[in-house]
């Protein structure tokens, strides 16, 4: 038996009547829900791609309140401006790192072909919804436009903090890989809600899109000031037991 894939070597459609790009996306989300990427690359793409092998797994993915109490929240917005279908979407990811070293991701929005002020009122309306300690934009070509809007919500809102304008000097493999990878293999990082959009494309790494898995590595960087207070346990505890505890009395101690 010969099996195709649903677009041929130049990306075109090999059957477009029965597949298009918005009948691919439903179902890739849908392999996606079902923690299946791997069932669903083998059926619509022709590759073969073993799960144990992925960066991030279904099975580091996890829904729950993170241990520990929060002692740092960032804010970080990855944006974008191109309208183009296979572009890059706008993201904003809020971040929690708690006083056990967890991280907690607290919420995150993603629009393709946002507006610079769209963008800008979703980032206060977050921020003023989990009251961040760090506030984080990545540096790109339209800063200007967003750091003047960004003042004006401000002086609006009356609500003020300063705005880190990330510039970043890796590539975004190399941030996934060296911010996301390690916490997520340790069981690290959790979800305060199920985030479709978001734990799809990490799941797909390296594959589909980046911007969600990239956003959320700034956020992460933007806590590395609270990761002195965020010990995983008591330093105290590990400690040599007292001489005696481990020898007993005294009087026990000599041979006969």
């Amino acid at each position: 038996t010969v099996k195709f894939g649903a677009r041929d070597k130049q990306g075109d459609w090999l059957w477009s009547d029965l597949m298009d790009e918005a009948k691919y996306n439903i179902k890739k989300k849908s392999f996606a829900n079902a923690t299946m990427l791997h069932v669903f690359y083998m059926e619509y793409e022709n590759e073969y791609r073993a799960p144990e092998t992925a960066l991030i797994r279904d099975d580091m993915i996890h829904v729950r309140k993170a241990e520990g109490e929060i002692v740092g929240t960032s804010i970080y917005l990855d944006p974008a401006i191109s309208e183009n279908p296979d572009a890059d979407r706008s993201c904003i990811v809020i971040a929690s790192i708690t006083d056990l070293g967890f991280i907690a991701v607290r919420d995150c929005w993603y629009k393709r072909g946002a507006h610079p002020r769209e963008q800008i009122d979703r980032y206060f309306s977050m921020a003023m919804m989990y009251r961040p300690q760090k506030h984080g934009i990545e540096t790109i070509a339209f800063q200007r436009a967003l750091a003047h809007l960004a003042n004006e919500e401000m002086a609006r809102h009356k609500y003020f903090f300063e705005v880190i304008k990330v510039t970043n000097t890796q590539h975004k493999d190399e941030r996934i890989r060296g911010i996301l990878a390690p916490r997520f293999a340790a069981g690290y990082v959790s979800f305060d809600y199920p985030m479709r959009d978001l734990t799809e494309e990490l799941l797909d790494y390296p594959s589909g899109l980046k911007d969600g898995p990239d956003a959320l590595a700034g956020a992460i960087a933007l806590l590395d000031d609270y990761a002195g207070v965020a010990y995983p346990e008591d330093p105290s505890e590990d400690q040599y037991q007292p001489l005696e505890q481990i020898l007993g009395p005294e009087e026990h101690r000599w041979c006969h």
